[in-house]
């Protein structure tokens, strides 16, 4: 930080770093809180989004939230990738995707669980965001995402947005690289987003939301989506009803972890050049807006 923003770059514009939304999961090495729910579906000024009713994912749940202690094994376990391919004969894997992964509001031991209420971590962190945002007619929000996409690749996602004024800054911003707007085959949106919960405590600014998304996984492909879909299930009945042996509690939390924080040392270079890279040009083109 210090060896990036010199004092000319702030002198008109403010940075604001926050380190961790959810300490509990840095702690335990896990994406949800404390509560099993996933922040990034967990925010929203408007307290309807808790009763959203995620249809999808009920018709799913027996098979995205398996009872008992994991054995990664079993024959359930083994033959996964068969039961998910049935399952793709019915659906196309975008509509499974928007199912699975939009978030879900009735299950709190489930996957992707958004919950009932705001979470303390959010509210905590509010008043800051207004308070420091409050000031400046342009807001740009970077949220930094592993696990998504093609290995190695950094992807930018911004989400879905019907303002021409904000995909014309956007695109100016990021001039140079491939931003997805959501119209490909494979991508989903998610409800109550961290993101657009910045743009909703800061109304009338021109705001601009883009998520990096450092892919490890190959998930951008139907195998490889299937792969994090079960390293996700495998890690949550985990956590709700243990596991059969230390054995496959560490082969479970291993892969696990590789899907968002790759042991990989060509990986972890490479996301740090290549955020500094982006960094140096989207900064400056922010300014000029």
């Amino acid at each position: 930080m210090d060896g990036f923003f010199n004092r000319e770059m702030v002198s008109e514009t403010g940075v604001l770093f926050i380190h961790a939304m959810n300490p509990f999961g840095f702690k335990n090495s896990r994406r949800v809180t404390e509560n099993n729910i996933d922040l990034n579906r967990n925010c929203d000024t408007d307290s309807t989004l808790y009763l959203s009713d995620n249809k999808g994912y009920t018709q799913l749940y027996s098979l995205l939230n398996p009872i008992g202690k994991v054995n990664n094994k079993n024959l359930r376990n083994k033959f996964f990738l068969i039961a998910a391919v049935e399952k793709l004969v019915k659906e196309s894997m975008k509509a499974l995707k928007q199912a699975i992964l939009q978030g879900q509001y009735k299950y709190s031991e489930g996957l992707y669980f958004g919950g009932m209420k705001l979470e303390s971590q959010v509210k905590s962190i509010a008043p800051l965001l207004m308070k420091y945002g409050r000031s400046y007619e342009k807001v740009m929000n970077i949220d930094l995402h592993t696990g998504y996409g093609e290995l190695g690749v950094l992807h930018l996602f911004p989400n879905p947005s019907n303002d021409q004024k904000v995909k014309v800054a956007l695109e100016q911003v990021f001039t140079g690289y491939k931003v997805d707007w959501g119209d490909s085959d494979d991508f989903y949106t998610v409800k109550g987003s961290f993101s657009d919960y910045i743009g909703e405590l800061l109304p009338g600014k021109l705001y601009l939301p883009m998520t990096f998304e450092y892919g490890t996984l190959n998930s951008q492909t139907t195998l490889g989506s299937i792969h994090s879909i079960h390293n996700n299930i495998l890690e949550n009945q985990g956590s709700n009803y243990g596991y059969v042996s230390d054995k496959s509690k560490e082969e479970i939390q291993t892969n696990f972890w590789q899907m968002y924080y790759p042991s990989s040392p060509v990986w972890r270079s490479k996301v740090i050049t290549d955020t500094r890279k982006i960094m140096e040009s989207s900064f400056g083109n922010f300014q000029k807006l």
